[in-house]
């Protein structure tokens, strides 16, 4: 009953919060504070893509294909798939 709304809510903030910071670090214009931070599906510069919530493609059928970042660095021809998981441990 809570996965749709609070638990995926709580994903949301920490994933925003990474995409915040990556956003800082390669010179992208962010708000402040990063709980008002809204991550945009693609935001792209000279040296990075950094891809929000964007379906990957792959050559064969994949289950979960949307990672929560996608960080592709132009300039060191690297690409940083991330997928953040937040468990709810309160009730170990």
């Amino acid at each position: 009953m809570l996965a749709p709304t609070e638990y995926i809510k709580r994903h949301n903030k920490v994933a925003s919060y990474i995409h915040w910071t990556m956003c800082k670090k390669f010179g992208v214009s962010v708000v402040d504070r990063y709980y008002a931070h809204e991550p945009a599906s693609v935001v792209r510069t000279n040296e990075v893509v950094i891809m929000w919530d964007v379906p990957s493609i792959e050559d064969r059928k994949v289950v979960a294909s949307k990672p929560d970042l996608v960080i592709h660095n132009k300039k060191e021809r690297t690409c940083l798939l991330n997928d953040a998981a937040v468990p709810d441990d309160r009730n170990i």
